[in-house]
């Protein structure tokens, strides 16, 4: 996948959970690209004398104290690539869209093993208002086979980011 069709992937994907309401998932993406990716970097580094004394020092045979040298770690942030931000993307839309549908189904089968492990958690306008989370067992069955999809489509879209 070049960089072009990455970014292409990504707007088209965003665009889709905005549509569904999903925004705070682009939001959330969003800003971890906006923070970057830390990389840490080892420099050589030289250290100065720290007083008038250690500089005019001299070591046994009357030469002067070498300055210490050694590692220093310094961690930076670089900016995503296209195919990094594509990817960040994918595995959010797997944390928060797919990953709480196969939850409730196991979830709704360690609590009941004679209902059907294909359950869904809904929230309609009343729902929202008490805040409450229904579990609905013939609801999922629509949505697992969905979810399964979902999934290799966006393993497939990985994939091709790699």
């Amino acid at each position: 996948m070049e960089t072009q069709e990455a970014r292409t992937t990504t707007e088209h994907m965003a665009g889709l959970l905005q549509e569904l309401h999903l925004d705070w998932v682009v939001d959330q993406v969003a800003a971890a690209v906006r923070l970057g990716i830390p990389d840490e970097q080892v420099v050589k580094a030289e250290s100065a004398p720290r007083s008038r004394s250690e500089a005019s020092a001299t070591d046994e045979s009357g030469q002067p104290q070498r300055r210490r040298r050694g590692r220093t770690k310094f961690i930076k942030t670089r900016p995503y690539t296209e195919k990094e931000h594509l990817r960040l993307l994918v595995s959010a839309i797997e944390n928060s869209v797919i990953a709480p549908i196969e939850m409730a189904a196991e979830v709704l089968k360690t609590l009941d093993p004679q209902a059907s492990a294909k359950a869904v958690l809904t929230r309609d306008a009343e729902d929202a208002r008490r805040g409450d989370v229904v579990i609905e067992p013939d609801g999922l069955r629509n949505r697992i086979p969905l979810a399964r999809k979902l999934r290799g489509f966006l393993d497939e879209i990985r994939r091709e980011a790699e």
